[in-house]
């Protein structure tokens, strides 16, 4: 499972609803990419590859905009210590280092 599985979790809350979301700029797109990667200590390539294989095997998909986790949050911090809280609840069942 590892850093692939906790990124994949991320991208249908987060980063997902952004990409497809035309109201929503490229520069909060690239944000949310440079914050997933810092909270989840990557490069952002592997966030944007990944995001990239996903839509290419079609699992990152319009509905994901409904329940996207990044319209509800309040502002970087606050999707940060979102980031940082599913990282420790994959932690704790054992699915990342």
């Amino acid at each position: 499972m590892g850093i692939a599985h906790m990124i994949d979790l991320l991208a249908q809350y987060t980063i997902a609803g952004v990409k497809y979301n035309s109201a929503l700029s490229m520069i909060r797109y690239d944000s949310l990419v440079k914050t997933a990667s810092q909270a989840f200590l990557v490069e952002t390539k592997e966030v944007t590859g990944i995001i990239e294989m996903m839509e290419t095997i079609g699992l990152l998909e319009q509905r994901f905009l409904q329940d996207t986790l990044y319209l509800n949050v309040k502002g970087k911090e606050d999707f940060l210590k979102r980031c940082v809280k599913i990282r420790d609840t994959l932690g704790r069942a054992n699915l990342i280092d």
